[in-house]
């Protein structure tokens, strides 16, 4: 398990368990996103984005407050 600090650009497979603080829908440009702010068990914060194209799959399964092991 990774922490949020230890996240490179350079890598695209990371296993990281954190809890969704804050989720919202975008809509832009006539596509709809799912934005969302992580925190882990340290108190580090990312943002993390759904693209239009999964979020009809995914947004039934996410809510703030829960604790999610993204793939």
């Amino acid at each position: 398990m990774n922490n949020i600090s230890e996240l490179k650009p350079f890598k695209s497979m990371w296993k990281v368990k954190v809890k969704i603080i804050r989720l919202w829908k975008q809509y832009s440009a006539g596509a709809e996103t799912i934005e969302m702010v992580f925190v882990d068990s340290r108190g580090d914060k990312i943002h993390g984005t759904v693209k239009k194209d999964e979020v009809g799959q995914l947004s039934p399964c996410l809510a703030a407050g829960t604790n999610e092991t993204p793939n």
